[in-house]
């Protein structure tokens, strides 16, 4: 399995027992594609889903690919049958600290401002974002460019950042421990390959 990002597959492989062959230093995400489509790996680490629709649709229509579980709080609505991985969890503990490592996840890019801003702007701030993503015309141009538009609300980005700082110490030992990075985790090298252009042809979109 590669991965630009690998964070979470200490917590998986330590805490759940999932058995991978890590291979870490591929450049970019494009290079990981590359280096499955040559047969170098079997897999990929950490894809989002709006990505893997947008650049690799082809895998998907095709069925090139398995999609093994979801990382987060929740299942994507458009991936209903694919298994989350809090899940997996065996115990009540268990399912706590894969809850504090996905919580994250369901931030997105937040926007925050001062803690001493006055509550009703805070209040219209938050409405305004609401509205502005709720816009059909923002949607429409969303699902053109197959863009998943799913907002979350301030209130609810509060009630995970509270349910995460909120998180007995006995947990936070024990996921930071879980969060080692193996010692084994191998290191690819990539193929470089270089050529000429030698022709731009159909108005530029073809080389």
């Amino acid at each position: 399995v590669t991965g630009v990002q690998t964070c979470a597959l200490p917590i998986l492989r330590n805490l759940l027992g999932f058995k991978y062959r890590v291979i870490l230093g591929y450049p970019s995400g494009a290079d990981i594609d590359l280096a499955m489509e040559r047969g170098e790996t079997q897999g990929r680490a950490n894809v989002a889903w709006e990505g893997l629709k947008n650049r690799n649709l082809d895998w998907l229509r095709e069925k090139k690919i398995a999609l093994l579980y979801q990382e987060g709080l929740k299942r994507h609505p458009e991936l209903p049958d694919v298994p989350l991985v809090l899940d997996f969890a065996k115990s009540a503990e268990d399912r706590q600290i894969l809850e504090l490592k996905f919580s994250s996840y369901e931030l997105g890019y937040p926007y925050f401002v001062a803690p001493e801003t006055p509550p009703a702007r805070v209040a219209t701030l938050r409405a305004a974002f609401q509205a502005a993503l709720a816009d059909p015309e923002l949607k429409g141009e969303a699902a053109k460019q197959r863009l998943d538009v799913e907002p979350v609300a301030g209130t609810e980005i509060e009630r995970i950042l509270k349910a995460a700082f909120a998180a007995p110490p006995s947990v936070i030992a024990r996921y930071e421990a879980l969060s080692k990075t193996p010692a084994e985790f191998e290191t690819a090298k990539p193929v470089v390959v270089t050529a000429a252009l030698t022709a731009v042809e159909s108005d530029g979109k073809r080389i």
